[in-house]
């Protein structure tokens, strides 16, 4: 098992920000002080992002990261981002359609005077803002959302592959084919994934990497997830505890022989199995 868990926010705005995960305000000290970014520990389960950025004067730009808790950006301020100078009622709701919204525009590099670098703000973000004609004459604020997701879950055990998503069974053609990867369209919110792996003989191992909707790897097998060869019940479940389960153990790199390359998941991911060689790990 393993879930996908966001370590930090960090952000930044030319002059005044403020923050919103999944509808919620947040808070920080540096709100107002753009040369400082704020850090936002979010919720393990939130899905939207919005930002109302207001300037008081000079440039003006939005600067933002998000990272994975294998420290990689999974999301980053760029001219994927939908803005308005004129937002309608819940623009700050997880699930508002911003369709009617213009795409943001690069207004500069991290790293670009007059900022410079601020923080640990990923070096890819880019500072955004609206076009100015799009600009209000009643407003020197923006407000601009986006959202994560998760594109392909993509799998294989040798030999007999079961996957959970949150508790619920997924299907696919490949899981009784180590040799062909399952890919699998996860919901947008998932948060967790639980893998049972069969072996029926010669070497053992399972295989998998989830990429989200900017196609990097925000997480793979290696030995940071939990196995256990005797589960409790419950174990599929979102919030189920693997506190007494083992770490897993590398048994090979994604291309090692026996198996080779496996469709397209990650080339950073791990075989992985349990110490002791059990047939069954969950």
């Amino acid at each position: 098992r393993n879930t996908l868990g966001f370590v930090k926010l960090r952000a930044t705005c030319d002059n005044i920000l403020d923050v919103y995960l999944d509808g919620v305000q947040q808070s920080d000290a540096s709100f107002d002080n753009w040369r400082q970014k704020a850090a936002i520990q979010p919720e393990e389960n939130f899905r939207s992002i919005a930002i109302k950025c207001t300037n008081t004067g000079g440039p003006a730009g939005i600067l933002a990261s998000i990272e994975d808790d294998q420290g990689t950006t999974v999301l980053s301020t760029d001219a994927s981002w939908k803005c308005t100078s004129d937002p309608e009622d819940g623009w700050t709701d997880t699930d508002f359609s911003t369709a009617s919204w213009q795409n943001a525009v690069k207004v500069g590099d991290h790293g670009d005077s007059p900022w410079g670098t601020i923080g640990e703000i990923s070096p890819d973000a880019d500072w955004i803002w609206l076009p100015e004609a799009l600009v209000s004459t009643q407003s020197t604020g923006i407000y601009c959302r986006n959202t994560l997701g998760f594109v392909k879950l993509r799998a294989t055990c040798d030999n007999i592959l079961d996957v959970y998503l949150d508790g619920v069974q997924q299907s696919d053609a490949s899981f009784d084919n180590w040799r062909q990867k399952a890919a699998i369209q996860p919901e947008e919110n998932f948060r967790s994934i639980a893998i049972k792996c069969t072996n029926t003989g010669g070497p053992a191992g399972i295989l998998a990497s989830i990429e989200d909707d900017q196609g990097t790897t925000v997480l793979s097998t290696d030995a940071s997830w939990k196995c256990t060869s005797d589960p409790e019940d419950g174990w599929t479940d979102t919030d189920f505890s693997t506190a007494s389960w083992q770490n897993a153990v590398k048994v090979g790199d994604h291309g090692d022989s026996p198996w080779g390359t496996i469709g397209e998941i990650s080339p950073d991911a791990d075989w992985i199995w349990l110490t002791g060689n059990p047939t069954t790990i969950y």
